[in-house]
């Protein structure tokens, strides 16, 4: 017997690659000169995400013979915690899995210990460390002993990055891996830098004893010759690094499409999925004026945005008319939106199960690229704060 039925809402992230291009600028001012100047002629003092931009960047600076140069991080007021592998793919929204031992945090830097508990320390501290590998999804344990940013240094160089837990189930799999080593250091630290163009990540590339603040009152990042990062007084004069982005844009609207899903992921029943990057709730009114045009046109854009990149997402082009020196290159950003869905299905249906989300997602995104979504884009499903995908959605009359 079938059960009620039910209007369910969740969300997607949209993930669409960008162009991101790096200036080196050969002209020597302060952090917060160049600052405006970047802000001026490009979009901001330089954001590195990772290893490779990082090895961009160093490139350029060796072509361009500059030896040191300011990049868009400095220390701001308040500390806060970031796991070291500063990929945004590789978590959800709004997860934030901790497992301090009572009294804690109360250092910068995290170690898992027996029973899986987790202790802040002082980042000089050296012991055991566990390395995450992305080519096999797998923890690696290492026994020599290190300090935090060696460790760092050490899975960056051999694996990914130092281990992210992003849930119970990550911290008993670690636990496990860890098996009679008393404890060992995961990626989880705390600290202050911020990123002058407001990212989030939280990639850093210290040079061994930095950031070591000195007697300053402000303190900013200067990327060196070799790839590694210096804290320095922000009002030495530096060479430094701008960067912009190719502006892609994908419009407001509310789609509507026909997908399949049901009880089974093997069998399928018709339903209706509206999606829109609005996080207000769609109207009657929205629903009932989408058709496939809304959807066409909304994906046409899309479309039309991705024929601006080259093959690979970056842009073909890597020149510049401003009158200072500058060396650029290009290297491929993500974009990142959220989608409205909305499902109506029976009450009997269990739309958490992740066999159901998984073929859900892929018939969304089939349906979505059958009508122009780059084949580049990603979707992701975004859990809501009590862990679950879809919530029952309430009608107001």
């Amino acid at each position: 017997m079938a059960g009620m039925t039910l209007l369910l809402v969740s969300t997607l992230l949209l993930s669409v690659p960008q162009s991101r291009q790096f200036h080196v600028v050969k002209e020597y001012k302060m952090w917060a000169e160049a600052q405006q100047y970047c802000r001026e002629k490009f979009t901001d003092l330089a954001t590195i995400d990772g290893m490779s931009e990082n090895e961009v960047v160093k490139s350029l600076m060796h072509d361009a013979g500059v030896d040191l140069a300011w990049i868009g991080l400095k220390r701001g007021s308040r500390n806060k915690w970031q796991w070291s592998l500063a990929d945004g793919d590789f978590y959800s929204q709004n997860e934030e899995f901790r497992n301090w031992a009572s009294g804690q945090p109360v250092g910068q830097c995290v170690d898992q210990r027996l029973g899986g508990i987790w202790y802040a320390n002082e980042c000089s501290k050296i012991m055991p460390f566990i390395c995450y590998d992305a080519a096999n999804s797998t923890h690696v344990l290492l026994t020599e002993r290190k300090n935090w940013a060696d460790a760092q240094r050490y899975c960056r160089e051999n694996h990914t990055d130092l281990t992210s837990v992003r849930n119970q189930a990550e911290n008993d799999q670690i636990k496990k891996v860890r098996g009679s080593v008393l404890s060992a250091w995961v990626g989880l630290f705390s600290d202050a830098w911020e990123w002058s163009g407001g990212s989030n990540s939280s990639f850093r590339h210290w040079t061994t004893g930095e950031p070591n603040y000195g007697k300053a009152d402000a303190w900013c990042t200067a990327i060196t010759s070799s790839g590694q990062w210096n804290d320095e007084a922000c009002v030495f004069s530096r060479n430094f690094i701008c960067y912009d982005v190719a502006k892609t844009t994908i419009p407001t609207t509310t789609t509507t499409i026909t997908t399949t899903t049901s009880r089974s992921p093997s069998t399928y029943s018709t339903r209706r999925v509206s999606t829109s990057e609005s996080m207000s709730p769609t109207t009657d009114a929205d629903a009932s004026s989408s058709s496939s045009e809304p959807v066409s046109s909304t994906l046409h854009s899309l479309s039309t945005d991705r024929q601006s990149l080259g093959t690979n997402g970056t842009t073909s082009s890597a020149t510049t008319n401003h009158t200072t020196p500058s060396h650029n290159h290009t290297t491929a950003a993500v974009k990142r939106q959220m989608v409205r869905v909305e499902v109506q299905t029976d009450s009997q249906v269990n739309m958490e199960d992740p066999a159901m989300l998984q073929a859900f997602l892929q018939q969304i995104q089939q349906r979505l690229r059958e009508r122009g979504m780059p084949a580049d884009a990603k979707l992701t499903w975004m859990r809501q704060p009590d862990g679950k995908v879809f919530q029952e959605k309430n009608d107001e009359k």
